[in-house]
């Protein structure tokens, strides 16, 4: 039965980590990871980050967010100079959730990720300060670049991240285990979608860690039959709550809130004239959350 009711929540803003941008050229191969991988623990930031630790030159680690709403990964340039990192060039231009940011580059010998150490990266850089806050130091974000050089197990009941080796066949695939699963396609070679359903209305929905909310664009809620209001904002997002969101046949989440916006990462996402969502890490409070890069399967238990 479609969902029909009211918009009178107010959801509070993405964070405008959602960035379209292709991967550094400058991308090395995949690092060895023993067969049981590597598990690192992370902090969940105030607004639904995942924080993880992350070494640059070998420095003391600092916290990045890991970004599957990253088309790459960026250092916060407002952390550069303590990270002993130059900006070399500042001359392209990516799209957030929010808007549209300017990029720059920075080179770093190596990075570091739990006992994942990578070689030499090219990386992005971008004021981050806005998402920061006063209640969240974060020196960077772990994006697409990084993260497709492993399988990965997000556990939101440990919190924790374990890197796998990435699988070529699904007899040896340490994340495949979910009694959910579904195949996912990178949008643009590097954004994780999947079909999710509201109410048996199939909805795109981008998996993005970047964010704590989820939130879908207008023609998402009028699918699933709810009355909207004539404008609907970009900055902040009415919020509705919906009763069960499948992931293929199964529920992912019941009572969800879900937030209503009109953001400009939607058009750029290519969902300007269909309905579409972006799964934040609130939904999948609970539950323990297997991406395989390697064979592009998404599995939940």
């Amino acid at each position: 039965m479609a969902i029909v009711r009211k918009l009178t929540l107010v959801f509070a803003c993405f964070v405008a980590t959602v960035l379209i941008d292709t991967s550094p050229t400058s991308a090395q191969g995949t690092p060895a990871v023993a067969g049981t991988g590597i598990e690192i623990p992370f902090d969940m930031g105030p607004r639904g980050h995942i924080l993880v630790n992350v070494s640059l030159n070998g420095h003391e680690p600092v916290p990045f967010a890991l970004d599957t709403g990253a088309g790459r990964t960026v250092v916060n340039q407002a952390r550069l100079s303590a990270l002993g990192l130059e900006e070399r060039s500042s001359t392209d231009t990516v799209q957030g959730a929010h808007g549209q940011f300017e990029m720059g580059l920075t080179d770093v010998g190596s990075l570091s990720v739990g006992g994942a150490a990578l070689g030499a990266l090219e990386l992005g850089t971008m004021d981050l300060t806005n998402v920061e806050g006063d209640d969240m130091t974060l020196f960077g974000v772990l994006g697409f670049d990084v993260l497709s050089r492993f399988d990965l197990t997000l556990d939101f009941v440990s919190n924790t991240v374990v890197l796998h080796p990435l699988a070529a066949d699904p007899d040896d695939c340490a994340v495949c285990q979910g009694e959910i699963w579904v195949p996912f396609d990178l949008l643009g070679g590097t954004h994780i979608e999947i079909e999710v359903s509201i109410s048996d209305q199939p909805i795109a929905a981008i998996l993005d860690t970047g964010s704590g909310r989820t939130g879908m664009n207008r023609l998402a809620a009028t699918a699933i039959g709810v009355e909207l209001p004539a404008t609907v904002p970009g900055g902040h997002a009415a919020g509705l709550k919906v009763g069960e969101l499948k992931l293929g046949s199964s529920v992912l989440a019941r009572d969800v809130i879900v937030g209503v916006v009109d953001l400009p990462v939607f058009a750029a996402l290519g969902f300007a004239d269909e309905p579409a969502m972006l799964l934040g890490t609130g939904t999948l409070a609970g539950r323990r959350v297997g991406i395989s890069y390697g064979l592009r399967r998404l599995s939940v238990e």
